[in-house]
This record gives structure tokens, sequence and C-alpha cells, in this order.
């Protein structure tokens, strides 16, 4: 959330369990400023700006973390490119690249920067359900496996169908 929409962060803070932090999201550590969807200037403001591995570490994150969800407003990329995904075992990721506003150069080069770092697109343009129309049923973002989670997942879902009982049949 920018730093003058604090109604919005404690609105989202009251919703969430979870550990919030006040913050943005880009390529460098520092300070920013930014509009209601992009950062526009480094070092310019009092809103913290991080890695997203600075992020994780500076709260002693685990190394092993269940799903991490994009939505940055079209830095994605910018977040990821240089992200440890050897240091960091993210097992789902859904990633926003806003298709319906920048086409199809974001989502291009998510799907390389992914592949690349042993990630599987399993659903392909999914839609937003905002309520807002402007937003709504448009293409916004992928979703992402990690390739060594995805051949455990499939191997735990053999054992488990194999180690079932046969249904016996009436006929």
């Amino acid at each position: 959330f920018p730093s003058h929409d604090m109604a919005g962060y404690h609105s989202l803070v009251k919703n969430r369990i979870s550990k919030n932090i006040m913050c943005a999201l880009s390529d460098y550590d520092g300070l920013c400023s930014f509009s209601e969807d992009r950062i526009l200037c480094k070092n310019d403001s009092n809103t913290p700006c991080y890695r997203l591995e600075t992020l994780l570490t500076q709260n002693s994150a685990p190394s092993e973390i269940d799903y991490i969800s994009i939505d940055v407003e079209g830095h994605e990329y910018d977040i990821l490119k240089d992200f440890d995904f050897k240091k960091w075992n993210v097992k789902l990721m859904t990633i926003e690249h806003n298709f319906y506003i920048a086409g199809s150069i974001h989502k291009d080069k998510l799907y390389k920067l992914m592949e690349a770092n042993n990630f599987i697109r399993i659903v392909e343009d999914a839609v937003c359900l905002d309520s807002n129309p402007g937003y709504f049923n448009q293409i916004y973002e992928d979703w992402y496996i990690n390739r060594d989670f995805y051949s455990q997942l499939a191997e735990d879902i053999k054992l488990k169908i194999s180690t079932q009982p046969k249904e016996k049949t009436l006929y």
C-alpha cells in the first residue's frame, strides 16, 4: 500500500493473521515513492523499499516456503529476476502479469524466468474476479509449481492410490 493509503493498509491488517509489513518491493533496497500502480522514484520518500530476498531474510522467513503471490503492478519481473530460487525453496507461486494492460511482454518474460528456475506453469491466464468492472474477468496472472514439489506430489498421489483397497462392484 502506498504510504498515503494507511486506511487501506489497516483494513488489510485487520483481516489477516499473518505478519504484515508496510513497504514496497522492487529490485533494490532503499526508499521510494510511488503512484497507485507503480514505483516512481528511487530514494525519494520515506516509504521503505526492499528486494524480496532482503524482506524474507530480515523477517527470518523459512528457506522452504509453501506459497508466494506476486502482485506489484508491473514490477513482478524486476522483483524476481535476481531472486535466489536455490536459497528459497518456494513450492507454489501466483504471479500477476496484467496481460489485459501490457499484452504478452511481461507474461512471456516471467514465463521464461520461471521455467529457467525449475517451475512449471500449471494455470495460464487466470482471470481477475475483482468486482470492479474494469478488472473483472480480465486475464491477469499465471500459476506456477516448483518442478521438484510437483514430482514429489505426483509420487505421493500414486502411493496413496496404490495402497487404497479396491472397491467391490455389485454386478
